[in-house]
Protein backbone atom coordinates (compact mmCIF):
# COMPACT_ATOMS: atom_id res chain seq x y z
CA UNK A 1 0.00 0.00 0.00
CA UNK A 2 1.10 3.54 -0.80
CA UNK A 3 0.42 6.30 1.73
CA UNK A 4 0.21 9.66 -0.02
CA UNK A 5 0.65 12.67 2.28
CA UNK A 6 -0.89 15.98 1.23
CA UNK A 7 -0.42 19.05 3.47
CA UNK A 8 -3.35 21.45 3.15
CA UNK A 9 -3.21 25.20 3.82
CA UNK A 10 -5.41 27.74 2.03
CA UNK A 11 -6.27 25.20 -0.66
CA UNK A 12 -10.09 25.27 -0.60
CA UNK A 13 -10.25 26.26 -4.28
CA UNK A 14 -8.17 23.23 -5.24
CA UNK A 15 -10.04 20.57 -3.23
CA UNK A 16 -12.61 19.48 -5.91
CA UNK A 17 -10.03 19.07 -8.69
CA UNK A 18 -7.59 17.44 -6.24
CA UNK A 19 -10.10 14.75 -5.27
CA UNK A 20 -10.87 13.99 -8.92
CA UNK A 21 -7.15 13.67 -9.68
CA UNK A 22 -6.64 11.33 -6.71
CA UNK A 23 -9.52 9.08 -7.75
CA UNK A 24 -7.92 8.77 -11.19
CA UNK A 25 -4.53 8.14 -9.59
CA UNK A 26 -5.96 5.30 -7.50
CA UNK A 27 -7.16 3.47 -10.61
CA UNK A 28 -3.73 3.70 -12.24
CA UNK A 29 -1.47 2.86 -9.30
CA UNK A 30 0.17 -0.58 -9.12
CA UNK A 31 -0.72 -0.80 -5.43
CA UNK A 32 -3.51 0.16 -3.03
CA UNK A 33 -3.70 3.86 -2.16
CA UNK A 34 -4.44 5.68 1.07
CA UNK A 35 -4.33 9.47 1.21
CA UNK A 36 -3.51 11.37 4.39
CA UNK A 37 -4.72 14.98 4.29
CA UNK A 38 -3.12 17.10 7.01
CA UNK A 39 -4.87 20.46 7.39
CA UNK A 40 -2.35 22.85 8.92
CA UNK A 41 -4.97 24.97 10.75
CA UNK A 42 -5.96 26.50 7.42
CA UNK A 43 -8.06 29.69 7.87
CA UNK A 44 -10.32 28.85 4.90
CA UNK A 45 -12.89 26.04 4.65
CA UNK A 46 -10.45 23.37 3.38
CA UNK A 47 -11.12 21.12 6.38
CA UNK A 48 -14.90 21.40 6.05
CA UNK A 49 -14.79 20.58 2.32
CA UNK A 50 -12.62 17.51 2.92
CA UNK A 51 -14.75 16.37 5.87
CA UNK A 52 -17.83 16.43 3.64
CA UNK A 53 -16.21 14.84 0.57
CA UNK A 54 -13.96 12.06 1.90
CA UNK A 55 -16.75 9.65 3.03
CA UNK A 56 -17.83 9.40 -0.63
CA UNK A 57 -14.43 9.00 -2.31
CA UNK A 58 -13.24 5.74 -3.84
CA UNK A 59 -9.89 5.74 -2.02
CA UNK A 60 -9.09 5.18 1.66
CA UNK A 61 -8.15 8.36 3.46
CA UNK A 62 -7.29 10.00 6.77
CA UNK A 63 -8.16 13.60 7.59
CA UNK A 64 -6.01 15.20 10.29
CA UNK A 65 -6.30 18.71 11.70
CA UNK A 66 -3.35 20.33 13.48
CA UNK A 67 -4.04 22.42 16.58
CA UNK A 68 -2.38 25.48 15.01
CA UNK A 69 -0.34 26.43 11.98
CA UNK A 70 2.95 24.55 12.46
CA UNK A 71 4.11 24.86 8.84
CA UNK A 72 4.00 22.54 5.84
CA UNK A 73 7.05 20.54 6.92
CA UNK A 74 5.48 19.72 10.29
CA UNK A 75 2.28 18.78 8.47
CA UNK A 76 4.22 16.38 6.26
CA UNK A 77 5.83 14.78 9.33
CA UNK A 78 2.37 14.34 10.85
CA UNK A 79 1.17 12.65 7.66
CA UNK A 80 4.19 10.35 7.58
CA UNK A 81 3.43 9.34 11.16
CA UNK A 82 -0.24 8.61 10.39
CA UNK A 83 0.44 6.60 7.22
CA UNK A 84 0.15 2.80 7.25
CA UNK A 85 1.64 1.87 3.88
CA UNK A 86 4.82 0.09 2.93
CA UNK A 87 5.62 3.05 0.67
CA UNK A 88 5.11 6.79 1.20
CA UNK A 89 4.88 9.80 -1.09
CA UNK A 90 4.38 13.54 -0.62
CA UNK A 91 2.45 15.79 -3.00
CA UNK A 92 1.30 19.41 -2.78
CA UNK A 93 -2.44 20.12 -2.77
CA UNK A 94 -2.20 22.75 -5.53
CA UNK A 95 -1.55 20.09 -8.23
CA UNK A 96 1.39 22.00 -9.69
CA UNK A 97 3.34 18.74 -9.34
CA UNK A 98 1.51 16.22 -11.56
CA UNK A 99 -0.07 13.31 -9.62
CA UNK A 100 1.34 10.94 -12.27
CA UNK A 101 4.67 11.37 -10.49
CA UNK A 102 3.38 9.13 -7.72
CA UNK A 103 2.93 6.27 -10.20
CA UNK A 104 6.58 6.49 -11.22
CA UNK A 105 7.66 6.79 -7.59
CA UNK A 106 5.67 3.67 -6.70
CA UNK A 107 6.95 1.61 -9.62
CA UNK A 108 10.58 2.28 -8.73
CA UNK A 109 10.15 1.63 -5.03
CA UNK A 110 8.14 -1.57 -5.57
CA UNK A 111 10.71 -2.73 -8.11
CA UNK A 112 13.35 -2.27 -5.42
CA UNK A 113 15.70 -0.06 -7.44
CA UNK A 114 15.43 2.83 -4.97
CA UNK A 115 14.30 3.53 -1.44
CA UNK A 116 14.03 7.26 -2.07
CA UNK A 117 12.63 8.77 -5.27
CA UNK A 118 12.54 12.55 -5.78
CA UNK A 119 10.92 14.65 -8.47
CA UNK A 120 13.40 16.65 -10.53
CA UNK A 121 11.99 19.76 -12.18
CA UNK A 122 13.23 20.32 -15.71
CA UNK A 123 10.89 23.22 -16.35
CA UNK A 124 8.09 25.22 -14.80
CA UNK A 125 5.15 27.23 -16.13
CA UNK A 126 5.21 29.80 -13.31
CA UNK A 127 5.54 33.57 -13.88
CA UNK A 128 9.02 34.93 -14.61
CA UNK A 129 9.51 36.49 -11.16
CA UNK A 130 8.46 33.29 -9.41
CA UNK A 131 10.85 31.23 -11.54
CA UNK A 132 13.70 33.67 -10.84
CA UNK A 133 13.14 33.68 -7.07
CA UNK A 134 12.89 29.90 -6.97
CA UNK A 135 16.11 29.54 -8.96
CA UNK A 136 17.94 31.89 -6.59
CA UNK A 137 16.60 30.07 -3.54
CA UNK A 138 17.52 26.56 -4.67
CA UNK A 139 20.91 27.70 -6.02
CA UNK A 140 21.79 28.95 -2.56
CA UNK A 141 20.33 25.82 -0.96
CA UNK A 142 22.52 23.57 -3.11
CA UNK A 143 25.62 25.70 -2.56
CA UNK A 144 25.22 26.21 1.19
CA UNK A 145 23.24 23.23 2.49
CA UNK A 146 22.91 20.10 0.38
CA UNK A 147 24.68 19.89 -3.01
CA UNK A 148 22.93 16.60 -3.89
CA UNK A 149 19.53 18.29 -4.16
CA UNK A 150 18.39 18.62 -7.83
CA UNK A 151 18.86 22.05 -9.40
CA UNK A 152 15.13 22.81 -9.40
CA UNK A 153 14.67 21.74 -5.78
CA UNK A 154 12.40 19.06 -4.31
CA UNK A 155 8.64 19.53 -3.88
CA UNK A 156 7.52 15.89 -4.29
CA UNK A 157 9.20 12.69 -3.18
CA UNK A 158 8.59 9.07 -2.30
CA UNK A 159 10.27 6.76 0.19
CA UNK A 160 9.98 3.32 1.73
CA UNK A 161 8.73 2.64 5.24
CA UNK A 162 12.33 2.09 6.37
CA UNK A 163 13.35 5.58 5.25
CA UNK A 164 10.17 7.05 6.74
CA UNK A 165 11.01 5.51 10.11
CA UNK A 166 14.54 6.92 10.01
CA UNK A 167 13.26 10.43 9.25
CA UNK A 168 10.67 10.31 12.03
CA UNK A 169 13.35 9.20 14.48
CA UNK A 170 15.15 12.51 13.83
CA UNK A 171 12.99 14.78 15.99
CA UNK A 172 14.75 18.06 15.23
CA UNK A 173 13.11 21.45 15.69
CA UNK A 174 13.43 24.13 12.98
CA UNK A 175 15.11 21.77 10.55
CA UNK A 176 14.70 20.93 6.87
CA UNK A 177 12.76 17.87 5.75
CA UNK A 178 14.46 17.93 2.34
CA UNK A 179 17.82 18.11 4.06
CA UNK A 180 16.94 15.15 6.30
CA UNK A 181 15.74 13.17 3.27
CA UNK A 182 19.14 13.48 1.64
CA UNK A 183 21.08 13.22 4.90
CA UNK A 184 19.74 9.74 5.76
CA UNK A 185 21.11 8.38 2.48
CA UNK A 186 19.82 5.08 0.98
CA UNK A 187 19.47 4.26 -2.73
CA UNK A 188 18.01 7.28 -4.50
CA UNK A 189 16.60 7.95 -7.98
CA UNK A 190 15.18 11.02 -9.71
CA UNK A 191 12.08 11.36 -11.90
CA UNK A 192 12.00 14.31 -14.28
CA UNK A 193 8.84 16.38 -14.68
CA UNK A 194 7.63 19.83 -15.68
CA UNK A 195 5.92 21.89 -13.01
CA UNK A 196 2.44 23.05 -13.98
CA UNK A 197 1.12 26.58 -13.73
CA UNK A 198 -1.08 27.30 -10.72
CA UNK A 199 -4.66 27.73 -11.92
CA UNK A 200 -6.50 28.28 -8.63
CA UNK A 201 -5.68 30.09 -5.42
CA UNK A 202 -2.46 31.74 -4.33
CA UNK A 203 0.67 30.06 -3.00
CA UNK A 204 1.27 30.40 0.74
CA UNK A 205 4.98 29.59 0.20
CA UNK A 206 6.10 33.23 0.33
CA UNK A 207 9.59 34.60 -0.14
CA UNK A 208 9.82 35.30 3.59
CA UNK A 209 9.05 31.65 4.39
CA UNK A 210 11.67 30.56 1.87
CA UNK A 211 14.30 32.74 3.55
CA UNK A 212 13.43 31.32 6.96
CA UNK A 213 13.55 27.79 5.55
CA UNK A 214 16.95 28.45 4.00
CA UNK A 215 18.16 29.91 7.29
CA UNK A 216 16.94 26.86 9.24
CA UNK A 217 18.56 24.54 6.71
CA UNK A 218 21.91 26.31 6.91
CA UNK A 219 22.01 26.18 10.72
CA UNK A 220 20.84 22.53 10.77
CA UNK A 221 23.13 21.03 8.15
CA UNK A 222 26.28 23.10 7.91
CA UNK A 223 28.78 25.00 10.05
CA UNK A 224 29.26 27.54 7.24
CA UNK A 225 28.26 30.59 9.35
CA UNK A 226 30.85 29.63 11.98
CA UNK A 227 33.51 29.15 9.31
CA UNK A 228 32.65 32.51 7.72
CA UNK A 229 32.83 34.21 11.10
CA UNK A 230 36.19 32.56 11.81
CA UNK A 231 37.53 33.64 8.41
CA UNK A 232 36.38 37.24 9.00
CA UNK A 233 38.04 37.19 12.40
CA UNK A 234 41.33 35.90 10.99
CA UNK A 235 41.30 38.42 8.12
CA UNK A 236 40.40 41.22 10.54
CA UNK A 237 43.28 40.20 12.80
CA UNK A 238 45.80 40.41 9.97
CA UNK A 239 44.36 43.73 8.78
CA UNK A 240 44.51 45.08 12.32
CA UNK A 241 48.15 43.98 12.69
CA UNK A 242 49.02 45.53 9.35
CA UNK A 243 47.20 48.76 10.13
CA UNK A 244 48.76 48.90 13.59
CA UNK A 245 52.24 48.44 12.10
CA UNK A 246 51.65 51.29 9.69
CA UNK A 247 50.42 53.55 12.51
CA UNK A 248 53.44 52.74 14.71
CA UNK A 249 55.87 53.36 11.86
CA UNK A 250 54.19 56.63 10.92
CA UNK A 251 54.26 57.77 14.53
CA UNK A 252 57.97 56.93 14.82
CA UNK A 253 58.71 58.90 11.67
CA UNK A 254 56.78 61.88 12.94
CA UNK A 255 54.16 61.67 10.22
CA UNK A 256 51.32 61.60 12.76
CA UNK A 257 51.20 64.74 14.88
CA UNK A 258 47.65 64.58 16.29
CA UNK A 259 45.98 61.21 17.08
CA UNK A 260 43.34 60.48 14.46
CA UNK A 261 39.75 60.60 15.58
CA UNK A 262 38.35 59.08 12.36
CA UNK A 263 40.59 55.99 12.49
CA UNK A 264 39.69 55.29 16.11
CA UNK A 265 35.93 55.59 15.54
CA UNK A 266 36.07 53.47 12.37
CA UNK A 267 37.92 50.65 14.09
CA UNK A 268 35.59 50.69 17.08
CA UNK A 269 32.50 50.57 14.84
CA UNK A 270 33.95 47.84 12.65
CA UNK A 271 34.89 45.48 15.44
CA UNK A 272 31.73 46.32 17.39
CA UNK A 273 29.63 45.30 14.38
CA UNK A 274 31.79 42.20 13.91
CA UNK A 275 31.18 41.19 17.53
CA UNK A 276 27.43 41.67 17.15
CA UNK A 277 27.45 39.59 13.97
CA UNK A 278 29.41 36.84 15.70
CA UNK A 279 27.08 36.82 18.70
CA UNK A 280 24.12 36.54 16.31
CA UNK A 281 25.61 33.53 14.52
CA UNK A 282 26.54 31.77 17.74
CA UNK A 283 23.17 32.68 19.24
CA UNK A 284 21.45 31.03 16.28
CA UNK A 285 23.14 27.72 17.05
CA UNK A 286 22.58 28.08 20.81
CA UNK A 287 18.88 28.83 20.31
CA UNK A 288 18.42 25.79 18.10
CA UNK A 289 20.19 23.61 20.62
CA UNK A 290 17.94 25.01 23.36
CA UNK A 291 14.81 24.37 21.27
CA UNK A 292 15.80 20.76 20.69
CA UNK A 293 16.64 20.27 24.38
CA UNK A 294 13.05 21.19 25.31
CA UNK A 295 11.90 18.16 23.30
CA UNK A 296 8.59 19.75 22.31
CA UNK A 297 6.67 17.92 19.57
CA UNK A 298 6.97 19.24 16.03
CA UNK A 299 3.18 19.35 15.79
CA UNK A 300 0.00 18.58 17.72
CA UNK A 301 -2.86 16.74 16.03
CA UNK A 302 -6.15 18.19 17.27
CA UNK A 303 -8.25 15.50 15.58
CA UNK A 304 -8.07 12.89 12.87
CA UNK A 305 -10.60 10.67 11.14
CA UNK A 306 -10.21 7.63 8.94
CA UNK A 307 -12.43 6.80 5.95
CA UNK A 308 -12.41 3.35 4.35
CA UNK A 309 -13.38 4.62 0.90
CA UNK A 310 -15.95 3.26 -1.54
CA UNK A 311 -13.44 1.06 -3.33
CA UNK A 312 -15.81 -1.14 -5.30
CA UNK A 313 -18.78 -0.60 -7.56
CA UNK A 314 -22.18 -0.79 -5.84
CA UNK A 315 -22.90 -4.29 -7.10
CA UNK A 316 -19.53 -5.48 -5.76
CA UNK A 317 -20.28 -3.94 -2.37
CA UNK A 318 -23.64 -5.70 -2.28
CA UNK A 319 -22.02 -9.02 -3.13
CA UNK A 320 -19.45 -8.60 -0.38
CA UNK A 321 -22.16 -7.63 2.11
CA UNK A 322 -24.15 -10.70 1.16
CA UNK A 323 -21.17 -12.98 1.74
CA UNK A 324 -20.44 -11.34 5.09
CA UNK A 325 -24.09 -11.70 6.04
CA UNK A 326 -24.01 -15.41 5.23
CA UNK A 327 -20.91 -15.81 7.36
CA UNK A 328 -22.56 -14.04 10.28
CA UNK A 329 -25.66 -16.24 9.91
CA UNK A 330 -23.63 -19.44 9.74
CA UNK A 331 -24.65 -20.23 6.14
CA UNK A 332 -21.10 -20.58 4.81
CA UNK A 333 -18.76 -23.26 6.17
CA UNK A 334 -14.98 -23.38 6.40
CA UNK A 335 -14.48 -24.64 2.87
CA UNK A 336 -16.34 -21.70 1.31
CA UNK A 337 -14.53 -19.15 -0.81
CA UNK A 338 -14.80 -15.62 0.58
CA UNK A 339 -13.21 -12.60 -1.05
CA UNK A 340 -11.20 -15.07 -3.20
CA UNK A 341 -9.83 -16.81 -0.08
CA UNK A 342 -10.51 -20.43 0.78
CA UNK A 343 -10.46 -21.84 4.30
CA UNK A 344 -9.25 -25.44 4.46
CA UNK A 345 -7.82 -27.93 6.93
CA UNK A 346 -4.43 -27.06 8.39
CA UNK A 347 -1.78 -29.44 7.04
CA UNK A 348 2.00 -29.54 6.61
CA UNK A 349 1.91 -27.12 3.71
CA UNK A 350 0.75 -24.43 6.09
CA UNK A 351 3.14 -25.63 8.80
CA UNK A 352 6.14 -25.12 6.52
CA UNK A 353 4.78 -21.84 5.14
CA UNK A 354 4.08 -20.43 8.63
CA UNK A 355 7.61 -21.33 9.66
CA UNK A 356 8.85 -19.02 6.91
CA UNK A 357 6.27 -16.31 7.58
CA UNK A 358 6.79 -16.11 11.33
CA UNK A 359 10.55 -15.82 10.98
CA UNK A 360 10.02 -12.52 9.20
CA UNK A 361 10.77 -9.98 11.97
CA UNK A 362 7.94 -7.68 10.88
CA UNK A 363 5.30 -10.44 10.84
CA UNK A 364 6.56 -11.89 14.13
CA UNK A 365 6.31 -8.46 15.77
CA UNK A 366 2.85 -7.69 14.41
CA UNK A 367 1.48 -11.11 15.43
CA UNK A 368 3.21 -11.09 18.85
CA UNK A 369 4.89 -14.40 18.03
CA UNK A 370 7.80 -15.39 20.31
CA UNK A 371 10.95 -17.07 18.97
CA UNK A 372 10.57 -20.80 18.24
CA UNK A 373 12.58 -23.71 16.87
CA UNK A 374 11.60 -26.27 14.24
CA UNK A 375 11.30 -28.86 17.03
CA UNK A 376 8.89 -26.59 18.94
CA UNK A 377 6.70 -26.23 15.90
CA UNK A 378 6.72 -29.96 15.15
CA UNK A 379 5.64 -30.73 18.74
CA UNK A 380 2.87 -28.17 18.46
CA UNK A 381 1.67 -29.66 15.16
CA UNK A 382 1.71 -33.20 16.57
CA UNK A 383 -0.42 -32.07 19.54
CA UNK A 384 -3.21 -30.54 17.43
CA UNK A 385 -5.44 -33.67 17.28
CA UNK A 386 -5.55 -33.82 21.08
CA UNK A 387 -6.29 -30.10 21.60
CA UNK A 388 -10.02 -29.85 22.26
CA UNK A 389 -9.76 -26.14 22.94
CA UNK A 390 -7.84 -25.30 19.75
CA UNK A 391 -9.01 -25.07 16.11
CA UNK A 392 -6.87 -23.87 13.24
CA UNK A 393 -7.43 -23.59 9.50
CA UNK A 394 -5.21 -22.81 6.56
CA UNK A 395 -6.04 -19.97 4.19
CA UNK A 396 -5.55 -20.54 0.45
CA UNK A 397 -5.58 -18.28 -2.56
CA UNK A 398 -5.73 -20.09 -5.91
CA UNK A 399 -4.54 -23.27 -4.22
CA UNK A 400 -1.48 -21.71 -2.53
CA UNK A 401 -1.06 -21.21 1.25
CA UNK A 402 -1.30 -17.53 2.16
CA UNK A 403 -2.27 -17.45 5.83
CA UNK A 404 -3.63 -19.03 8.99
CA UNK A 405 -6.76 -18.42 11.08
CA UNK A 406 -8.23 -20.06 14.14
CA UNK A 407 -9.52 -20.06 17.70
CA UNK A 408 -7.72 -21.11 20.86
CA UNK A 409 -8.50 -21.31 24.57
CA UNK A 410 -12.01 -22.24 23.48
CA UNK A 411 -14.58 -22.20 26.27
CA UNK A 412 -18.35 -21.76 26.44
CA UNK A 413 -18.00 -18.20 27.68
CA UNK A 414 -15.20 -16.99 25.41
CA UNK A 415 -12.45 -17.96 23.00
CA UNK A 416 -9.35 -16.24 21.58
CA UNK A 417 -9.11 -15.33 17.90
CA UNK A 418 -5.87 -15.43 15.93
CA UNK A 419 -5.21 -15.02 12.24
CA UNK A 420 -2.81 -13.48 9.78
CA UNK A 421 -1.82 -13.38 6.14
CA UNK A 422 1.81 -14.35 5.67
CA UNK A 423 2.10 -13.13 2.09
CA UNK A 424 2.73 -9.39 2.33
CA UNK A 425 1.48 -8.48 -1.18
CA UNK A 426 -2.02 -9.39 0.07
CA UNK A 427 -1.88 -6.92 2.97
CA UNK A 428 -4.23 -3.95 2.82
CA UNK A 429 -6.68 -5.55 0.35
CA UNK A 430 -9.57 -6.24 2.74
CA UNK A 431 -8.77 -9.92 3.33
CA UNK A 432 -8.34 -9.41 7.07
CA UNK A 433 -12.08 -8.90 7.36
CA UNK A 434 -12.74 -12.27 5.72
CA UNK A 435 -10.48 -14.04 8.24
CA UNK A 436 -12.13 -12.31 11.16
CA UNK A 437 -15.69 -13.02 10.02
CA UNK A 438 -14.88 -16.66 9.32
CA UNK A 439 -13.54 -17.09 12.87
CA UNK A 440 -16.54 -15.27 14.36
CA UNK A 441 -18.87 -17.62 12.48
CA UNK A 442 -16.94 -20.61 13.83
CA UNK A 443 -17.12 -19.23 17.39
CA UNK A 444 -20.86 -18.81 17.03
CA UNK A 445 -21.21 -22.41 15.85
CA UNK A 446 -19.34 -23.59 18.96
CA UNK A 447 -21.63 -21.62 21.24
CA UNK A 448 -19.03 -19.11 22.45
CA UNK A 449 -20.54 -16.01 24.00
CA UNK A 450 -17.57 -13.73 23.43
CA UNK A 451 -14.39 -13.56 21.34
CA UNK A 452 -11.25 -11.76 22.40
CA UNK A 453 -7.87 -11.18 20.74
CA UNK A 454 -4.44 -9.74 21.41
CA UNK A 455 -2.96 -7.26 18.94
CA UNK A 456 0.28 -5.30 18.79
CA UNK A 457 -0.13 -1.55 19.15
CA UNK A 458 2.12 -1.22 16.10
CA UNK A 459 -0.40 -3.15 13.99
CA UNK A 460 -2.53 -0.06 13.41
CA UNK A 461 -4.30 -1.48 10.37
CA UNK A 462 -5.52 -4.48 12.37
CA UNK A 463 -6.60 -2.29 15.31
CA UNK A 464 -8.76 -0.20 12.97
CA UNK A 465 -10.28 -3.36 11.49
CA UNK A 466 -11.22 -4.72 14.91
CA UNK A 467 -12.71 -1.41 16.02
CA UNK A 468 -14.86 -1.31 12.88
CA UNK A 469 -16.18 -4.74 13.84
CA UNK A 470 -17.18 -3.64 17.36
CA UNK A 471 -14.18 -4.93 19.30
CA UNK A 472 -13.38 -2.74 22.30
CA UNK A 473 -10.22 -2.56 24.40
CA UNK A 474 -10.51 -4.39 27.74
CA UNK A 475 -6.84 -4.38 28.71
CA UNK A 476 -3.72 -2.67 27.41
CA UNK A 477 0.03 -2.57 27.96
CA UNK A 478 2.81 -0.60 26.32
CA UNK A 479 3.20 -3.30 23.64
CA UNK A 480 -0.26 -4.74 23.02
CA UNK A 481 -4.02 -4.38 23.32
CA UNK A 482 -6.55 -7.01 24.39
CA UNK A 483 -9.87 -6.43 22.58
CA UNK A 484 -13.20 -8.22 22.96
CA UNK A 485 -16.75 -8.32 21.59
CA UNK A 486 -19.95 -10.35 21.89
CA UNK A 487 -20.50 -13.07 19.29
Amino acid sequence: MISLIIPVYKNSANIPSLLVALADLQRRLPSELEVIFVVDASPDDSYLLLEQALPTTTFASTLALLSRNFGSLAAIRAGLQLGNGEYFAVLAADLQEPPELIIQFAERMIRGTAQVVVGKRIGREDPLLSRLMSRIFWWHYRRLVQPQVPEGGVDAFGCTRRVRDQILDLCEQNSSLVGLLFWVGFEREEVEYKRRARTLGKSAWTFGKKLRYLNDSIFSFTDLPIRILTAIGVIGLFLTLAFGSVVVAARALGLIVVPGYAATVTLVMFFGALNCFGLGVIGGYVWRGFENSKARPNYIVASHRTYAGLREKPEQQLAESAVCGMLGAGLVNESATTLQLKFVGYDRRFLHASRRWLRDPEIAALTLTPAFSDEDQERWYASLPSKADYSVWGVELEGEPVGVVGLKNIEAERSEYFGYLGEKPLWGQGHGKALLLFAMNEAKGRGCARVYLRVSRKNERAVRLYRRHNFSVVRETEEELTMERDV
